[in-house]
């Protein structure tokens, strides 16, 4: 009864369901788990064609980025999309803090420094 659900599960299995490499890793290793319980095991290269062939079509260029580094374990894949997928946050953290084009705020120690210059000179 797991087995022809789990293959469904597999089948229907896409990395751009989900919204973070964390969920996606988590929903992969559950139906392989119960994969692997029921019958066929699922190899390590399955589960990285599974993860690049699901990216979604914006991301055509990263997936063939991933693609070309061979990887032949699956853990080291799903390491460097949670290090990128890190990497991203930041940059989009950085990007909200002060949006492309707007003008840098007042350093917050600017007139005391301009005061301290003067008394010096």
């Amino acid at each position: 009864m797991i087995h022809p659900q789990a293959r469904r599960d597999w089948a229907q299995l896409r990395f751009l369901d989900f919204k973070s490499v964390e969920a996606y890793n988590t929903a992969l290793h559950r139906i392989v788990g119960q994969l692997r319980f029921c019958g066929p095991r699922v190899t390590e290269s399955e589960m990285i064609e599974k993860t690049l062939e699901t990216f979604h079509p914006s991301n055509m260029v990263l997936q063939q980025l991933y693609r070309n580094n061979k990887y032949k374990k699956y853990s080291e894949l799903i390491n460097v999309l949670l290090a990128a997928e890190t990497q991203n946050e930041l940059l989009m953290k950085n990007h909200h803090m002060r949006p492309v084009g707007a003008q840098a705020g007042p350093e917050a120690h600017a007139s005391f420094r301009k005061n301290f210059c003067k008394d010096k000179g």
